[in-house]
């Protein structure tokens, strides 16, 4: 089965599971889940931002988390961006969502390295990105046409010279494997295993920080005939014949070559026993081989169950022969088959799929998380899947469309419970339960396009709604509870027709039978951006920060909640140290991380509110450099916003300190917010924000106290 192949799959939602770095599925760390929240370990397969029409996916099998995805000939990629792996023309700024590659189109085969991709495009060329510390590039030089942290790369994808009419591809850890129509296989890159299959452990340059043998000139793989697929392991390669036997070669201290020794071979060796292979899959040191009868084969490590063959790791350390995937309960009808550092995946002809081994972050895709499953287990929410990709510790697949979540109506509400919630986005046909957070809510599907959802009773937080279908989850949206009792609210005063309103003035804040104004909680442009004069970063010790002035940015996401909002400091100067400046930003600018903002009374008797700022998700609110010296912000700080309780196009914004310490310390009767700074790696002291200036907003809206 040739790779190129994969370009045929139809498909429509693309789903992930596992670690977020980026619905995939299994840990999130940052990353690779391909949409804007992180929510730690993800048990169910949960829909990606933005992209749809995908007919191939390819995770790196390891870390750096990076994501391929190939949509009517253009690759789209997401995740880290160590050494221009995402192919986005600039290093080295990772991302969650996936963008198309520039200026790079008739892609009809991807596959993700540890920090390298690879493309073969229409008439069989191949492109590769990402470094070339070991020759990963197969420019014939370990150098590059750029740098990415001090080391050879290039951003945007380059053709390999001397390669043509490639069918398929596979990139490794730190070298790369190509086949031709001929059945010709070549690799290049990183020598010292016997990886290459060219009959030595040497190459034809010394590469890498510490001096390793390297070939970056693609070469023939020795004593092979009649290749129509590669697969990678972290050092030892794998083809599969068209007669259906497969051949590997590298490293074999595991026994992942398959040849019922453990020693290394830098030429190919058959793998024992194997007949009527349809595709092979390997990452680090595990291969798999799928039969034409849909079973599967496995050898190498059993690290934490990485064969699923019934075995846990104490019972059975590695087997150096193929077993059978299942054990004495063989997997059967499997269609397709992907391996990564630990775990494996494999697509039914159903459409469904299991998968088994190292589950630590859930991404088995079982629906729970554990150390080790040692049987291929049923993916929970898999349905009517067309490919698949195991990732470091997450999974990814794409096929039948999971529900995909546009907004919530509104977007907060009381702690108490019992608001109604509008879930508007698409898919929701076919959807089985409403979870606000981890408890069900009860729900009524109206449409394809909206449910309304009873909000349960929870403590005044941050939590996330998600949608379960048969064929996934969309990625969830945020949902404020805030604290029982009247609260500002964020929201339009709206002239109705004569007579159909409840308030008498176009401030919503005197209430009167058959009036003409109604009010509506919410903004429709929920944008708004501002800037102000000087600036100042005081800490209690008396160091201090002063900025000539500054902007700010975000929006109000729901009445009683701003996210995504930044203050970038500008022409900031720390006394006695020198300019200020957040790593990537321009000299003397500290941009600070996304902020989330909570309205609440600063003084409810004087009518006074304000919003509390923190970080989304946790973490620093800001690091930067002053000079040579590390400053690192954390905490909450409240700015009061002004005036309430008319609609306004712009609003004033005041953050106060006095001698380091903030002026108010908490919005009234909430929680202590204070800022605390960290100067040169010492102990947090406390700090303080001051700064007068105004936001505008992308339409007139009000915050009224009186509701």
């Amino acid at each position: 089965m040739r790779r190129m192949r994969l370009s045929l799959a139809m498909s429509a939602t693309l789903l992930v599971l596992g670690s977020s770095a980026s619905a995939t599925w299994g840990s999130t760390g940052a990353t690779e889940w391909g949409n804007t929240v992180s929510f730690g370990k993800q048990l169910i397969p949960t829909g990606v931002s933005g992209i749809s029409g995908i007919s191939a996916v390819s995770a790196s099998r390891g870390f750096p988390a990076t994501n391929l995805a190939l949509t009517s000939g253009v690759v789209q990629s997401w995740g880290s961006n160590t050494r221009g792996q995402l192919g986005s023309g600039a290093c080295c700024t990772s991302r969650t969502v996936p963008e198309a590659i520039p200026s790079f189109s008739n892609v009809i085969a991807i596959s993700a390295g540890r920090e390298t991709g690879l493309a073969i495009k229409e008439g069989g060329t191949v492109w590769a990105w990402g470094t070339n510390v070991h020759g990963e590039l197969g420019q014939g030089t370990i150098s590059g046409p750029e740098t990415c942290k001090s080391g050879p790369c290039s951003t945007k994808p380059i053709q390999v010279p001397g390669l043509e009419h490639v069918v398929g591809i596979a990139a490794g850890s730190e070298f790369d494997l190509a086949v031709t129509e001929s059945g010709t296989v070549y690799a290049w890159g990183l020598a010292t295993s016997g990886q290459l299959g060219d009959g030595s452990t040497e190459g034809t340059v010394t590469c890498g920080g510490v001096a390793k043998a390297c070939e970056p000139t693609p070469q023939p793989v020795k004593e092979l005939e009649g290749a129509v697929a590669v697969a990678t392991g972290a050092l030892h390669g794998v083809a599969l014949l068209g007669s259906g036997t497969v051949k590997a070669w590298g490293a074999n201290e595991d026994g992942q070559l398959g040849n019922g020794t453990t020693e290394l071979s830098t030429v190919p060796v058959s793998v024992s026993g194997l007949s009527e292979a349809t595709a092979i899959a390997a990452a680090a040191d595990v291969t798999l081989a799928l039969r034409s009868d849909g079973t599967a084969r496995s050898w190498g490590a059993n690290t934490r169950g990485a064969l699923g063959v019934g075995r846990s790791e104490a019972e059975l350390g590695f087997s150096d022969v193929p077993l059978t995937v299942g054990g004495f309960s063989p997997l059967k009808e499997a269609t397709g088959i992907s391996t990564a550092n630990g775990h494996s995946l494999a697509l039914l002809s159903n459409g469904t799929m299991k998968g088994w081994g190292f589950n630590y972050a859930g991404q088995v895709g079982g629906g729970f998380a554990s150390e080790e499953v040692v049987l291929p287990t049923a993916v929970v929410h898999a349905k009517e899947v067309s490919g698949i990709s195991a990732g470091g510790d997450w999974s990814l697949t794409f096929g039948g469309a999971a529900p995909s979540l546009s907004f919530l109506f509104p977007a907060g509400g009381s702690s108490e419970g019992g608001n109604v919630v509008e879930i508007h986005g698409a898919n929701f046909t076919e959807v089985e339960t409403v979870e606000f957070g981890n408890k069900a809510a009860s729900f009524e599907v109206v449409s394809s396009t909206l449910i309304r959802a009873v909000a349960p009773a929870s403590t005044p937080s941050k939590t996330s709604v998600s949608v379960i279908a048969a064929r996934g989850q969309g990625v969830p949206l945020k949902y404020r509870y805030t604290a029982p009792g009247m609260q500002p609210e964020l929201g339009r005063c709206v002239k109705t027709a004569k007579e159909a309103g409840k308030f008498k003035t176009n401030g919503c804040t005197e209430e009167a039978p058959k009036s003409s104004f109604e009010w509506h909680p919410d903004a429709v442009l929920r944008g708004f951006s501002g800037s102000s004069t000087e600036t100042v970063l005081e800490t209690v010790g008396k160091a201090k920060v002063n900025c000539k002035s500054s902007t700010m940015a975000g929006e109000y996401d729901s009445p009683q909640t701003e996210a995504g909002v930044k203050l970038a400091l500008l022409e900031c100067e720390k006394e006695g140290a020198g300019k200020c400046s957040t790593p990537l930003a321009a000299e003397g600018e500290i941009v600070t991380h996304a902020l989330e903002g909570v309205l609440g009374f600063e003084s409810k008797e004087l009518n006074n509110v304000a919003y509390q700022l923190q970080p989304e998700g946790g973490g620093q609110v800001a690091e930067f450099n002053c000079g040579a010296t590390n400053v690192k912000v954390r905490g909450a700080v409240v700015a009061q916003w002004s005036p309430p309780n008319n609609m306004r196009a712009s609003f004033n914004v005041k953050f106060k300190q006095g001698k380091g310490k903030q002026k108010p310390e908490s919005l009234e009767g909430g929680p202590t917010a204070v800022l605390e700074a960290s100067i040169a790696g010492g102990a947090y002291e406390q700090m303080g924000l001051s700064s007068v200036g105004t936001v505008t907003n992308e339409e007139e809206v009000e915050i009224n106290t009186v509701l």
